[in-house]
């Protein structure tokens, strides 16, 4: 029988928002970084007071609730995630059950700055810049863009749409959300790998 606690990061889709967020802060020359987590025991104790040093944090859902009043910030929620195609595309486990391996998800990129309008679309700019090569092609079997931090799982199309450049006033600061449709599946080999 298969044990669920094993196929587990199979549906943990907070791994791909990790992903997404260790992509964006991988090159020095990009102006983000990961905020404190709570396995980093002063950091995380001191979270209120903490300092990005000069980057400009990229959280994911979660650390967006519990670092709201960093500004500027960039923070991503991955939403609307249901299977790519009906009747689902899959893996026969060894219960004979038929299992999902490949979603769509929307993916919303919230920048917010200080009230500043060249900061701000200048933000958005580079975010959207990092974010075309995101679900970068495999190259000599190595994977890249945010594909390289995934264990169980490949992103393998990301695409913006219905984007705008409505800036929109939020306590004070400029708030501007860039809408992605997202697609992921599960790596051939995460099955085997996870028993």
């Amino acid at each position: 029988m298969i044990d669920p606690a094993a196929i587990a990061p199979i549906y943990d889709f907070s791994l791909i928002e990790k992903a997404i967020q260790s992509y964006f802060c991988s090159d020095e020359d990009w102006p983000f970084v990961k905020p404190p987590s709570e396995n980093d025991g002063d950091a995380w104790k001191n979270r209120e007071t903490w300092m990005p040093g000069g980057k400009i944090p990229f959280f994911t859902a979660y650390e967006t609730l519990i670092f709201q009043k960093h500004r500027p910030r960039v923070g991503i929620d991955l939403n609307n995630i249901s299977p790519l195609q009906m009747p689902v595309r899959g893996h026969v486990d060894a219960d004979g059950n038929l299992r999902n391996e490949w979603w769509r998800a929307n993916l919303i990129i919230a920048c917010v700055t200080v009230p500043n309008y060249t900061l701000h679309v200048q933000l958005r700019g580079i975010v959207m810049a990092i974010a075309a090569a995101m679900a970068a092609p495999t190259q000599d079997a190595q994977p890249t863009g945010a594909n390289q931090y995934l264990a169980f799982h490949e992103i393998t199309d990301c695409w913006d749409t219905n984007n705008n450049t409505i800036i929109h006033p939020e306590d004070g600061n400029y708030l501007s959300r860039i809408n992605y449709n997202l697609t992921f599946a599960v790596k051939p080999s995460a099955w085997d790998d996870l028993g």
